[in-house]
């Protein structure tokens, strides 16, 4: 065991979370201009050798398995590599037959691998219906930014998804989506009450009520 990543210290228990190891290395499939480099400087300033961190834990003493976005991570892009270890861990969780509790904190798909990015949505879609066999349920935490290609597939088929407070969530972000249609978008739009209003959540929590909030769910489901 050891500590949490700063992400998960307010989700799981204190001491429960167990971090999975793997080979999976970040490559440069595309000979993308600077790539390796901002991999280097990703993990050198994030802490993390991915933006897609998974382990198991207990929350209110319920086993699960955990899967964590780092935003200071090439701004939690979901490449290969986030990819294949969110499919993994839904896997494990299907195979242990625990719920999986995921936390995002993204930008979207990581563009400099391309479709090899992309092609990561219809993977972990896939790897949800898998643990959707196993009759487990999948809870989605919504934190500050959630937005693109993780939204629009793994996360938006949560059985259970909570905003926290502050987070900014939609498919485009704010200035994208004002670019694209041209107009000024409605008060509130992209922030978690709005989400909320809107049924893309079912409620909005606080740093201190996300633990009580996901034990009562996994307690009930």
């Amino acid at each position: 065991m050891r500590e949490a990543p700063s992400q998960a210290r307010h989700i799981v228990d204190a001491g429960t979370f167990r971090p999975h190891s793997d080979d999976l290395v970040s490559r440069d499939p595309l000979g993308y201009p600077g790539y390796r480099d901002s991999l280097r400087r990703a993990a050198e300033g994030a802490g993390s050798d991915e933006s897609v961190v998974t382990g198991a834990a207990t929350v209110g003493g319920h086993d699960v398995e955990l899967a964590l976005f780092n935003f200071g991570f090439m701004g939690g892009s979901m490449g290969e590599v986030a990819g294949e270890r969110l499919a993994r861990a839904l896997e494990r969780a299907a195979e242990r037959r625990v719920p999986f509790v995921l936390r995002t904190e993204t930008g979207g798909a990581r563009m400099q691998e391309g479709m090899r990015s992309l092609v990561q949505m219809p993977k972990v879609v896939a790897a949800r219906l898998t643990i959707a066999r196993a009759h487990q349920p999948v809870i989605a935490l919504f934190g500050h930014p959630t937005t693109g290609g993780v939204l629009a597939s793994l996360a938006s088929l949560a059985d259970i998804a909570l905003a926290e407070q502050g987070a900014t969530i939609g498919f485009a972000g704010p200035r994208v989506a004002e670019q694209v249609t041209g107009r000024p978008l409605p008060p509130g739009s992209h922030t978690a009450s709005f989400a909320l209003e809107h049924g893309l959540v079912e409620d909005v929590v606080s740093p201190e009520s996300v633990r009580p909030r996901l034990h009562e769910a996994l307690a009930a489901l």
